[in-house]
């Protein structure tokens, strides 16, 4: 089982004409601050749900006052409906992320329409890259004011030392965030833009996190080839160099040989010790940096930047997290090898010599993963058929040869990955296979119509943009449709109270009976940031326990008779117990059975877990749905475990 608007570039001015001490804040505009209404399924919260590094960013924490009326809030009408030909060139009085709000939930039937999806994300997006320019001569930009404000909070970041700087940053970024997405003034791409300079400085500490863990296998390892390569040398080289753009160049040159490092001792077949084991050896030698680490990667939530936060994706999936094919800009040359291109995808981005070894790297406990969850979530499916499993001859009848599997993967990606193996595993069972696919990226959801109008086969029934950071309101026939909904990791992208509200999503969407599968990043994301500096930092956090295991919370009602469809764990397939949290590295799998329960069983049902009474919790499932849970484990795990790497 595993565990698991640009200003005249002008030559930068003196270093000291760039205003170092903390200049007068941009004129508040919190009496206009307007804050969408809570989600129908579940209440924004302004705190984390369990205890992260992360500030309370929220403005409802910074006692900020602000209207309950929302003005944006564009919801569906509950049916599945075509994507529209307008634009937002065309909707003059809708800001373009409100006309993509307005695209939430909407089919994709044809190329052209995904096409019209991905243009503006890409306007928006080398819009924000824009704001790069204004950096270099704040005097000169229209923006001068915001600029200094950013020098400030760059410099006085900088020059805290590494040691001694996880209050400082948090405190900083906290409070330049929410200037930032307080302002009336700033437009949505340059919030953007903000977001992502802020994601250039955590990347600049990153890579001095980097240098340090280079250090310690270096000498722990005794390295002598390394010697040559002046790590010390490099870290008094960032620390001297006070300006933004080339501070950023040298950090990106230091992560680079810093990768050197780790690619030598990693990147054989068989290395002596995983990069992960490592991480966390690093770690325990330096718990101040690992907390820094933890703060450096949290996800921030501001109510006021929910609507942007897909297109922000959009830009590290096709920036750090990909193939870096939107790092084009002159100032970002000297990171053109920081993108990880997850996808594989070869670009002129994408030429570091260490390159495909970091993949490999990153790589191995991923396939472990996704062929773990292929394989759990096919048993899954079959199991049902089985008497020793189900005791309802109905529901076998409804799982004969002949039946039509539904399927629904979120964040599913070009290639729909996480579910292509399961669909080709029951096919060849004799089974029918229909697909439903969502995510938020235009390319992904081009390269999917293309796919399912090219190949003609019926496996892909819709094509859908869904923006997980956003409501999620399903048709009334997608209620209990389907037999397996998928998250492939994506939740970890989303702020804490947008994970709770997407299972509960799966869950409504799920058949009693039926199976959400979720592989996700665990509490030990950060131990990748010595590994891929500049996309974890960009937009990456974790999924917790808290949220995963809490199915009591993750209920939601079903029917009018008072009862509850409750997503169930399956502790046997999950890869880590509640009593257990020791992780092997950052992947994790969850596995839930949806079960339907009336209030009362669900209440008998949390306390025997709340005891960790978990085979009286099991019995109980089973006597009130005529699913044996121990015998459906056993057999979803069957086949699946030769894949752990336990």
């Amino acid at each position: 089982m595993i565990s698991n608007t640009t200003a005249a570039k002008t030559p930068l001015p003196p270093e000291d004409s760039i205003r170092l001490d903390r200049p007068a804040s941009p004129p508040s505009t919190k009496a206009n601050i307007r804050r969408s209404t809570p989600e129908p399924e579940v209440s924004v919260v302004t705190q984390p749900l369990h205890s992260r590094n992360t500030p309370d960013t929220s403005v409802q924490g910074r006692n900020t006052e602000v209207s309950n009326t929302s003005g944006h809030q564009l919801r569906m009408n509950g049916n599945v409906s075509k994507a529209t030909a307008a634009t937002p060139e065309q909707s003059t009085q809708e800001s373009p992320l409100a006309w993509f709000r307005s695209q939430q939930g909407k089919s994709i039937e044809k190329p052209e329409q995904a096409q019209q999806l991905l243009e503006p994300q890409k306007q928006i997006a080398q819009e924000a890259l824009a704001l790069l320019d204004h950096i270099d001569a704040p005097e000169a930009s229209t923006l001068s004011t915001w600029v200094h404000q950013f020098h400030y909070y760059h410099h006085k970041i900088s020059n805290t030392p590494l040691e001694t700087k996880t209050e400082v940053f948090v405190k900083e970024q906290s409070d330049f965030y929410c200037r930032v997405h307080e302002s009336s003034e700033l437009t949505e791409e340059q919030k953007l833009g903000f977001e992502f300079l802020l994601g250039l400085v955590r990347f600049q500490i990153a890579a001095e996190i980097d240098l340090k863990f280079a250090i310690f296998l270096r000498d722990k390892c005794e390295l002598t080839e390394f010697q040559h390569l002046g790590l010390e040398e490099m870290e008094e080289q960032v620390h001297s160099e006070t300006r933004f753009f080339k501070r950023l160049a040298r950090a990106s040159e230091a992560s680079e040989k810093a990768i050197d490092v780790i690619t030598k001792v990693f990147g054989t077949e068989k290395p002596q010790q995983s990069y992960w084991q490592a991480a966390k050896d690093f770690y325990a030698e330096n718990t101040e940096l690992e907390r820094l680490a933890k703060a450096l990667i949290s996800i921030h939530y501001e109510p006021e930047n929910t609507g942007f936060l897909g297109i922000a994706q959009h830009l590290h999936w096709n920036g750090f997290g990909g193939d870096g094919k939107y790092l084009t800009h002159e100032k970002l040359k000297a990171m053109k090898n920081q993108a990880f291109n997850y996808h594989g995808n070869q670009t002129a981005n994408a030429s570091c010599p260490h390159f495909t070894q970091r993949l490999e790297i990153f790589g191995r406990g991923l396939k472990e993963l996704m062929t773990f969850a292929s394989k759990a979530t096919t048993n899954a499916l079959t199991a049902c058929q089985d008497s020793a499993v189900t005791t309802d001859s109905e529901n076998r009848t409804a799982h004969h040869q002949d039946r039509t599997f539904y399927i629904y993967d979120l964040c599913t990606g070009p290639k729909f990955a996480a579910v292509a193996t399961t669909a080709a595993a029951l096919q060849q069972q004799g089974h029918k296979v229909a697909l439903t696919l969502s995510d938020v990226d235009g390319s992904n959801l081009k390269a999917l119509v293309d796919r399912k109008n090219k190949a003609a086969d019926g496996l892909i029934e819709d094509v859908r943009y869904e923006d997980l950071n956003l409501p999620l309101e399903p048709p009334e026939s997608d209620l209990d449709k389907y037999d397996l909904v998928s998250a492939s990791l994506g939740l970890h992208q989303l702020p804490d109270h947008r994970q709770k509200s997407c299972i509960q999503h799966f869950t409504r969407v799920a058949k009693p009976g039926g199976f959400i599968s979720i592989p996700h990043v665990n509490e030990l994301a950060h131990t990748q940031l010595m590994l891929i500096p500049a996309n974890i930092v960009d937009r990456e956090s974790f999924v917790p326990d808290e949220i995963l295991l809490n199915f009591a919370e993750l209920a939601v009602r079903h029917g009018t008779g008072g009862s509850f469809k409750v997503p169930y764990p399956l502790r046997g397939v999950t890869t880590h117990s509640p009593e257990n949290s020791d992780k092997e590295n950052l992947y994790g799998y969850t596995m839930y059975v949806v079960v339907e329960l009336t209030g009362e069983q669900l209440s008998g049902l949390q306390e025997h877990w709340d005891q960790a009474e978990y085979s009286q919790a099991n019995q109980l499932i089973s006597s009130c749905t005529n699913i044996d849970i121990d015998e459906l484990e056993q057999q979803i795990y069957k086949g699946a475990a030769e894949t752990s790497p336990q």
